[in-house]
Order: C-alpha cells, then sequence, then structure tokens
C-alpha cells in the first residue's frame, strides 16, 4: 500500500478519481506538458482515467507516484519509477503553483521516503531539459547533482530534439547531507 506522506502544507497520497479534473486541466495545460517526456498532449479524461487506474494497479516494488495534495486537490505529481533498475525520479506542478516552493517541499519528503522504504536503491536518476530552468533548480536544491547532458523528447513538441541534462543523487550522497525533510 502506498503509504500518504506529510509536510505542513502538503500531502503526498494516493490518486483517486477526484483527480481526474485536475490532472486533465494541469497537464493539458502547454507550459506544463512540454517539460514532461512521455506526457500525452493534449492530455484527456480518458488519459487522465488511465493514470489513476495504472498507480491502483502498479507494483509498488518497482513504481511509485504520489499526488501532491495541497489540501484543496491535486496540484502535481511526484514519484519514481524502475525501482528494479534505472531508478527514475520525476515530477511536475500545475503551472498555478510554480514558485511556491511546492515542489522541493514534496521531493525531500518522497526521498527520504524512497531511500528507506527501498535499500536496494543506491541511486535515483533525473532528467531537466535545459529551457525548464526552474526544474533543474529543484533538483539541485534537494541534492541532485549534474551528470551529463543528454537530448530528449516531449510528446507536447512532435520533433523536436531537446537538450537536457542528466542529473543522479546517490544513497550516499543524500545520507551524507542528511537533507532536511522539513518545509522547503
Amino acid at each position: 500500500m502506498l503509504p500518504t506522506l506529510k509536510t505542513s502544507r502538503l500531502i503526498l497520497r494516493p490518486f483517486s478519481i477526484d483527480d481526474v479534473v485536475n490532472l486533465t486541466d494541469y497537464l493539458g495545460d502547454v507550459r506544463v506538458s512540454r517539460m514532461l517526456g512521455p506526457i500525452p498532449f493534449p492530455y484527456t479524461d480518458k488519459d487522465a482515467r488511465e493514470w489513476v487506474t495504472f498507480n491502483e494497479k502498479v507494483d509498488l516494488s518497482d513504481t511509485i507516484n504520489w499526488a501532491i495534495d495541497d489540501g484543496t486537490g491535486l496540484v502535481g505529481v511526484i514519484g519514481a519509477h524502475g525501482l528494479a533498475g534505472s531508478n527514475s525520479f520525476g515530477y511536475w506542478l500545475g503551472q498555478p503553483f510554480w514558485g511556491k516552493g511546492y515542489m522541493s517541499e514534496a521531493a525531500r519528503v518522497a526521498l527520504a521516503h524512497i531511500f528507506n522504504a527501498y535499500p536496494t536503491v543506491d541511486a535515483l536518476r533525473a532528467h531537466a531539459f535545459n529551457d525548464n530552468p526552474a526544474s533543474q533548480a529543484v533538483l539541485q536544491k534537494v541534492g541532485f547533482r549534474p551528470a551529463g547532458q543528454s537530448i530528449e523528447t516531449s510528446r507536447a513538441r512532435p520533433g523536436a530534439e531537446i537538450p537536457s541534462t542528466r542529473f543522479e543523487l546517490t544513497r550516499v550522497q543524500f545520507l551524507a547531507e542528511k537533507l532536511d525533510t522539513s518545509d522547503a
């Protein structure tokens, strides 16, 4: 069962059917979806329902995703997949909630949970498009270090090859830095 995690402002919780409207609205905003690789665009009600259903049935030994809730409903998503191998960490936040420190706050508690609950995860990897400096700043704020450059794609930018920075956070770095899991 996916645990619910809390900070003073946010709840990281399992998804529910009540999240469909916010998922559709926020991922239907090209300012959000263009910064994400695999997200369909335009994002539909059907896509949101499939996401909720996927997360209800997902194998938590490999994939863990939380709805980020500020008390008014879903405002974003955070999680990791490939926990038995590639260990990819990712997130997104609805545009009305940018600049509030929500993502670094959510990332701190999510990372603490992942490194505590998944002892075989030695490192987490992430990437952020180079035209998304805010996401790169969040990753660095919570302890990730640049680990190279790559070219990625986004379904919201058909045909585009997007320069991206890869990041990595090792368990050793995370524990050594004793990242504060309190609010950002």
